[in-house]
């Protein structure tokens, strides 16, 4: 029983410590992003974090395309993005790239690119 407790006890503070970085990473998502799928204009999205961190929302300008109204959740996951609708529905993954997110829709491939802003939010 001694030998378990430290064992439980790094596995805590291990687990503690990861969900910081994570929620570290993640909330420097918050703020304006270009968005832009093959085939389509570039629009502005807004992310923000829930509270936990590693999770959150997504408002599209009214310069998106109709199709992206349905895009309103985001969750990081290393160094995965997943973009998702309000049913819950996996609506994109993306991968970090040197210069935000690149992947493509679920439905269909196409390329999709999440880059800041020129001069709006944090570096990324």
């Amino acid at each position: 029983m001694t030998r378990k407790l430290p064992l439980m006890f790094a596995g805590v503070v291990l687990g503690v410590g990861l969900g910081t970085v994570s929620a570290s990473a993640a909330q420097g998502l918050a703020g304006a992003w270009a968005y832009h799928v093959s085939g389509s204009t570039v629009c502005t999205v807004t992310l923000s974090s829930d509270a936990d961190g590693g999770r959150g929302q997504i408002t599209s300008a009214a310069n998106c395309p109709g199709g992206l109204f349905t895009v309103t959740r985001w969750h990081l996951i290393g160094s995965t993005l997943e973009l998702s609708g309000n049913s819950g529905s996996l609506v994109a993954v993306l991968q970090k790239s040197a210069d935000g997110f690149r992947g493509s829709l679920v439905d269909g491939g196409r390329k999709i690119t999440l880059s800041r802003r020129v001069g709006v939010g944090k570096a990324s």
